[in-house]
């Protein structure tokens, strides 16, 4: 067999192994809107969480003081890398957790996904998302960033702090932008940016640096 078949059997046996056992527990200071799903295990929300209507939690995630969760949101799903294993071509198990930081806006309608293995998905303090964002497994997207609507992050994307991202933009998987940077609207990012630059287009390329 290819390695990457054992590779990928082997990882899965040992994700279904993991269990979240540890009851959830939830702030009696946060808001919980009506029709919200909050799995029973595996969940932490801290106090000031406000959480609006129709959201799904799922175990393994952890909300911290002063977010807020719009409406229609599904935090802690699975994402898609599908693989070849010992069970069949599947959608791999993601266990690795999400984090939402102190403070973090999250617009209506976002996805965060887990993160993969032991590489939890993050998002950090005071990070604003408008609506329709999706966060795929294992990023870490860094404080004080403003994601405009529609943003999509594949797999494994690190930001910096005060990074701007336009509407529509795309980060490709294992994408890294450092501080201060600022991405162009409809822009698709697949090559990793450096402090402070501005870059736009298909594919996004360098523009000026910020001041």
């Amino acid at each position: 067999k290819k390695p990457s078949f054992v590779f990928w059997s082997l990882y899965e046996f040992l994700e279904r192994a993991k269990k979240l056992d540890s009851k959830s527990i939830i702030s009696p200071n946060c808001v919980v809107g009506n029709n919200t799903s909050i799995s029973k295990t595996g969940v932490i929300i801290e106090d000031d969480v406000i959480i609006d209507d129709n959201v799904i939690i799922k175990a393994g995630v952890v909300i911290k003081k002063g977010a807020k969760v719009g409406p229609g949101c599904v935090i802690g799903s699975n994402g898609l890398e599908v693989k070849d294993t010992i069970f069949g071509k599947i959608i791999i198990s993601h266990k690795g957790g999400v984090v939402i930081n102190h403070n973090v806006e999250i617009g209506a309608l976002c996805t965060i996904n887990q993160g993969i293995g032991e590489k939890m998905t993050q998002i950090g303090s005071n990070t604003k998302l408008d609506c329709g964002v999706h966060i795929a497994h294992s990023c870490s997207i860094g404080s004080g960033n403003i994601i405009t609507a529609n943003v999509t992050f594949g797999g494994s994307v690190f930001t910096g702090t005060n990074v701007f991202f336009g509407l529509n933009a795309t980060i490709k998987n294992g994408v890294k932008l450092e501080d201060g940077c600022f991405v162009g609207a409809g822009s698709v990012v697949t090559k990793n940016v450096e402090k402070n630059a501005l870059v736009f287009g298909c594919p996004a390329k360098f523009i000026r640096k910020v001041e």
